[in-house]
């Protein structure tokens, strides 16, 4: 598994695996990594995506802690992220990603392009993130006494039922219980890091062309649509201060 600890790795992971991405949301996100943080997996999409109307494209980066959202806009800036332990799932069909999470359910519309990329990934990690988050609530809602366990557990190693390895093992784990995993991804090997060469460069003014054009269809459908809106809004205001006679 690779980890990423830069906007650049970070882009450079998906335009090897044909991804599409804005350079600026994931320098954002970047930003917001702490020290010992690092990225395992990312992708872009559309949030909330319902009839021609947008969020706009944000960044997803899964990191080893958490879940971090970002959007870099051309006047400020969102980022908010989810803490894997209120992540419940993350699903993916088609060009839709849902994400199950604690208080908020985002939506989620990738390109036709990118779907099974982000559904190979997502499968990927996702078991992991869950496995981790079992083990938590199961050390957490243990309630006998340490004494009476290691007595049990004893008694299976010296039955043979366990071996001493074992009785170790789960010995620590009683004696030292764990606290809220710091680093999901930690028992995972790390991949090598891409090495930036110069292919990069015309691929990346590629894909930064294709996201400028996406950006202003995103945003010339939506003034259209909005537009007589604003007509009617408008001309309300005109009518309520008797400066004309009707109303649309």
């Amino acid at each position: 598994m690779r980890k990423m600890r830069t906007a650049e790795e970070m882009w450079q992971f998906c335009f090897a695996n044909d991804l599409f991405y804005e350079k600026a949301h994931f320098y954002l996100v970047a930003k917001h990594l702490q020290p010992d943080e690092y990225a395992v997996f990312c992708f872009q999409g559309l949030q909330n995506n319902v009839r021609m109307m947008t969020d706009g494209n944000f960044a997803y980066v899964f990191t080893n802690r958490r879940l971090i959202i970002g959007q870099k806009r051309l006047t400020g800036e969102i980022v908010r992220s989810i803490d894997y332990k209120d992540l419940h799932n993350v699903t993916a069909a088609g060009q839709s990603v849902v994400i199950d999470a604690t208080k908020w359910e985002p939506n989620v519309e990738v390109l036709k392009g990118d779907a099974v990329g982000v559904q190979k990934g997502l499968a990927e990690i996702i078991p992991i993130i869950q496995q981790k988050n079992q083990e938590q609530t199961q050390g957490a809602n243990f309630s006998g006494s340490v004494a009476d366990e290691l007595a049990k557990l004893k008694k299976l190693t010296d039955e043979g039922v366990m071996t001493q390895a074992e009785f170790q093992a789960q010995k620590d784990r009683l004696l030292n219980p764990a606290e809220t995993c710091t680093d999901y991804f930690e028992d995972i090997p790390e991949e090598p890091t891409y090495t930036y060469e110069k292919k990069f460069d015309k691929a990346v003014q590629s894909n930064d062309k294709k996201a400028i054009v996406i950006r202003a269809v995103t945003f010339t459908v939506g003034a259209i649509i909005q537009l007589p809106v604003a007509i009617i809004f408008i001309h309300l205001i005109l009518y309520h201060y008797g400066i004309v006679d009707e109303l649309p």
